[in-house]
């Protein structure tokens, strides 16, 4: 009856531990707790759950059992966009980039492409992000937060006015997507101002301003191209997570 009552007592702490995968994750983590993978796992449900900073932690747990995991890696470099932290982010790209590139694939490698170069995009690197996004983008065209990066990395490179009908024509890529994102309109009033289309400026501008009017680059740049405020119209990335 003692094995009995034994089976018993650790059944109900196992249904316990299933009432959600984040506390059944971290009861097998306590067990297997030199497992790279089980504790990626855990991690990986922490940041599905926000719980950025915790999912971090336990990332970067994972890595000191097997340092050597491109995907953890990119994981940790994912967060860092998320918070923020673009120096931490590029460092963990670089590091990625100089290694094997465990956990990536045909099926994943999208992920790398895109998230590297919208970074490079958000720190001015325009030349060396439009590839990335572009390779990206031809493995996982869903992305339009990957389309916007695109749109204005091409923009602030640009040239002359093919540079910046092929910015539009990203961006309206997003847009197709995403129709209610005033980021994406307020980038579109931006470019069609820069490209001199006065009229699809100000639409656009209207668009973003109806959507999002207290966002502040949609309030500059609604000041600017419907109110004729001096200034120069600026574009915005975003970021999102792809499912």
């Amino acid at each position: 009856w003692l094995l009995a009552l034994l089976y018993a007592y650790r059944a109900a702490v196992r249904m316990w531990q299933w009432r959600t995968r984040v506390e059944l994750f971290r009861a097998d983590m306590l067990v297997w707790h030199r497992s790279a993978k089980v504790v990626h796992q855990y991690a990986s449900l922490l940041y599905g759950g926000d719980m950025l900073e915790e999912a971090l932690i336990q990332y970067e747990r994972s890595l000191q059992i097997f340092d050597d995991n491109g995907l953890t890696d990119y994981c940790v470099a994912r967060i860092h966009l998320e918070l923020g932290s673009y120096g931490e982010a590029g460092a963990r790209f670089a590091k990625i980039l100089a290694g094997h590139g465990i956990g990536f694939g045909h099926h994943n490698s999208f992920l790398l492409a895109i998230d590297y170069g919208w970074l490079l995009t958000r720190l001015g690197q325009y030349s060396d992000a439009v590839p990335l996004l572009q390779r990206g983008l031809q493995l996982h065209p869903g992305a339009a937060y990957a389309w916007n990066a695109l749109g204005v990395a091409v923009a602030n490179s640009a040239t002359g006015p093919r540079d910046l009908q092929a910015a539009m024509d990203h961006l309206l890529r997003a847009v197709e997507m995403q129709p209610r994102n005033a980021v994406l309109w307020s980038n579109a009033a931006a470019i069609a101002s820069a490209a001199g289309v006065v009229e699809q400026a100000a639409m656009a501008a209207r668009n973003a301003a109806a959507l999002e009017p207290d966002r502040e680059v949609v309030a500059w740049n609604a000041k600017i191209l419907l109110e004729g405020v001096p200034g120069q119209p600026r574009l915005e990335l975003f970021l999102e997570r792809l499912r």
